[in-house]
């Protein structure tokens, strides 16, 4: 017997301008009735009550379509989803509501908001008139102790006499409705119906990278990488910002007029942050700030909060400066403490009043998670007094930026005195979803009062948010961005490489290059779909990815293969977060079979490899002290110590086994090259190539292969000679940074980490 149907249930889910109401069977839009057939209705129920997950076509099969029924299943699905699209004007090849995953089924795209639906006023009266003619009442029950209460003695006896049924009824309706309204004003914002709507329709290859809402409400500005554009809320008319060619801008700030806004701009190739004012009017921009982001514009207008940014993506503090830029000084500095931990301040948001303002301290600490970072919220007077912590939660994180630098967690104190943030959802493990939640904090004393609130979930990560000045929209920017493996091809002649072809094809997760089987036929990769760290390898022809290994420890080092190939390569610890726990670092056969300890110490950061007849391996181990790079054999353990760095740096060994590479300073293009059989180094800088962000070698061991950027911001792969010499192997869309890229060991294929996914602007109006 098929399953039940979910259409037997009694809800009404919103989204965007509709209502689907299961007890009427109905779908509307702004209140209109859209004739809907009852496969297709039945169809769309199930694909909104499961909005942001696959409904496979055998799930609707067996819930919809009886079995003894002859009716050709595809023919009908198909149509049905066909008519969903035209009832709900969307498009097959650019969803915004049902998105087609080929050979698999369907997703719910947009937010949903559900609510079980208020009886109707009929029975609403049937009950108020029951109630009042107090009949049928069962002997000892709550409703007889409630009715059966006697007059007060001065209540005249005539006064219920002479009222009439119905005038009991209308009283009863009247209560209901009164009180049902009072209820919905004081019940908590969580349980409030909060529903969403997209108000940009920027295409995949065209992510929006920035948005703020205007303070009188009527503007979102907005950016991408074609440019910055101010859009009329209520009209959707459009307009681009007139800037100089080739200025790359931010909107991150409106002044009270609601016609100057900040942006924020990062100049190549040194990548210098500059902060800049200009009028949607017309005119240039003024150029405000240097080595200077983000910036804030308080209430009245006289002051900017903005992040001061030092020589790497994590050195920042927050500072305030006049609202020309004037008189800037310090408010929260950043410390370097002796132990390794570091705290830096991030993102920064004004109290409704202007007096004090809200900000986020990264700190991290040597450790053996992926970032080691924490992110904990405070509150502070503008004149840098009064500090108040206000709370810290382990599901917040910084994401990957359309440029260079990460995006820190957002943060907004909006004009009803909440302080609005974003948390990883719990959701759908494995993808990058953001929730977002938030806590009353009074901001005379600066203090949270409250439990946190969650008021929207949705597919991707959340950029921003921002308010009218009357409180009655919030705008947001998400991205449903991740990271996907893609392959491309080695010119044997020229080392140029291919346009890459994607692998991977689920978008909701994450999946990162790591290696590539001996034979190089299939690349090696990892994700923590389904919330468990496993290790996939894929063919270059098939579609999806077979399971090598998955861990129920949380895995801190990237899985490589031995240099044969026979057995994977893997760190893995019970305590990610805990700096002097130990890594055990596991190898596991590749054709199957038990997992045996090669070493178990705090610290162990990564382990490559050389290829035969070589039988070397390069561990890297970060401490509090420093980045320690050793030899090192799989049978026989830890060797001798070939180089050391003062913080951690990305490293590639060469497939020869003869040297080791390190970027040094990243931001600066400075690399180091040491020889290990003589111990000798070299330090070279690459030519006007200062952004270096990663380090991988060619399979000839010739050229290390590194991603960087180019002047106007497109992705590229570098081949960089030993003496620092580079070229252009690969130039990739704007719109899709590249992390890094993993020769296969015959040197005809590379598997890169690409990051892709949509990204647009959202509003609520109800929250």
């Amino acid at each position: 017997m098929p399953t039940e149907p979910s259409i037997s249930r009694d809800r009404v889910f919103r989204f965007g301008p509709f209502e689907l109401s299961e007890r009427e069977g109905e779908l509307r839009k702004g209140g209109v009735r859209i004739k809907l057939q009852e496969q297709p209705f039945r169809v769309l129920v199930e694909l909104v009550a499961n909005s942001g997950n696959l409904v496979s076509r055998e799930d609707l099969r067996k819930k919809l379509w009886q079995a003894d029924t002859f009716v050709d299943f595809d023919v009908g699905l198909n149509s049905a989803i066909r008519k969903l699209r035209q009832a709900l004007g969307d498009d097959a090849d650019n969803p915004r509501y049902i998105e087609t995953l080929a050979k698999r089924g369907y997703r719910f795209l947009a937010t949903v908001a559900v609510t079980a639906p208020d009886p109707p006023v009929a029975e609403l009266a049937a009950v108020s008139v029951e109630t009042a003619a107090l009949r049928s009442v069962q002997p000892g029950s709550v409703a007889e102790e409630l009715t059966t209460v006697e007059a007060p003695i001065d209540e005249p006896p005539f006064w219920r006499k002479k009222i009439r049924l119905w005038h009991l009824a209308a009283a009863g309706i009247a209560l209901l409705a009164l009180g049902g309204g009072l209820a919905w004003w004081v019940r908590p914002a969580a349980t409030r119906q909060v529903t969403a709507q997209r108000i940009t329709a920027n295409p995949p290859d065209v992510p929006v990278t920035g948005a703020v809402i205007s303070p009188d409400g009527k503007y979102v500005a907005y950016s991408d990488q074609t440019g910055v554009y101010i859009r009329l809320i209520d009209s959707g008319e459009t307009r681009p910002l007139v800037l100089p060619k080739g200025f790359d801008g931010v909107p991150t700030s409106w002044y009270p007029d609601s016609t100057h806004l900040l942006l924020t701009n990062r100049e190549r190739p040194q990548n210098k942050a500059k902060i800049w004012r200009v009028s949607i009017l017309g005119g240039g921009p003024q150029m405000l700030l240097e080595d200077a982001q983000d910036g804030v514009v308080s209430p009245d207008g006289s002051q900017i909060a903005f992040l001061h940014v030092g020589s790497s993506d994590y050195d920042r503090e927050l500072w305030l400066a006049e609202a020309d830029g004037r008189n800037a000084h310090r408010l929260v500095e950043r410390k370097l403490e002796r132990s390794g931990k570091e705290t830096d301040a991030w993102s920064a948001t004004w109290s409704p009043d202007g007096r004090r303002v809200a900000y986020i301290e990264r700190e991290s600490v040597p450790s053996n998670s992926s970032t080691g970072d924490r992110f904990l919220v405070y509150s502070r007077k503008a004149d840098g007094s009064d500090a108040r912590f206000l709370f810290q939660d382990d599901r917040m994180d910084s994401v990957p930026g359309a440029y260079v630098q990460l995006l820190p967690p957002p943060l907004y104190w909006a004009p009803n005195g909440r302080l609005y943030f974003a948390l990883q959802s719990q959701k759908r493990k494995g993808g990058h979803d953001d929730a977002i939640w938030s806590i009353g904090v009074d901001q005379n004393t600066g203090e949270a009062h409250g439990e946190p609130r969650e008021m929207l979930r949705g597919l991707g990560w959340i950029g921003g948010f921002s308010a009218s000045r009357d409180g009655k929209r919030l705008v947001f920017w998400r991205s449903n961005v991740s990271a996907q493996v893609f392959v491309s091809d080695f010119d044997g002649n020229s080392r140029k490489m291919s346009s890459p072809r994607r692998l991977t094809i689920d978008q909701s997760v994450d999946f990162w290059a790591a290696d590539w089987t001996a034979d190089s036929k299939a690349a090696v990769f990892v994700s923590t779909r389904d919330g468990m760290h496993k290790i996939y390898k894929q063919d270059l022809d098939a579609t999806t990815p077979e399971v090598l290994n998955e861990w129920r420890k949380v895995e801190v080092v990237f899985p490589r293969l031995s240099g044969d190939g026979s057995e994977i390569l893997d760190g893995v610890t019970d305590k990610p977060d805990d700096a002097g726990a130990p890594v055990d670092l596991m190898a596991v056969p590749i054709a199957g079979g038990a997992p045996r300890m090669m070493l178990s110490e705090p610290g162990i950061n990564n382990l490559i490899c050389a290829k035969p007849p070589s039988r070397v391996c390069m561990l890297n181990e970060l401490l509090a002290s420093g980045s320690f790079f050793y030899l090192f054999d799989l049978r026989q353990g830890k060797g001798r110590l070939v180089s050391k760095l003062p913080s951690d740096a990305n490293s590639g060994f060469s497939p020869d086994g003869s040297t080791l590479v390190l970027v040094t300073n990243g931001e600066k293009g400075q690399m180091r090259f040491v020889s290990i059989d003589s111990g000798a180094t070299k330090d070279v800088v690459v030519k006007d190539w200062p952004t270096l962000k990663s380090a991988d070698w060619s399979a000839d061991s010739k050229v290390v292969l590194t991603a960087s950027v180019t002047s106007t911001g497109a992705p590229v792969i570098l081949g960089i000679d030993r003496e620092g010499n580079a070229n252009v192997l690969l130039e990739g869309d704007r719109s899709a940074p590249i992390g890094w890229v993993v020769p296969s060991p015959d040197g005809k294929h590379g598997a890169l980490n690409i990051m892709t996914g949509e990204s647009n602007v959202w509003m609520v109006e109800n929250y």
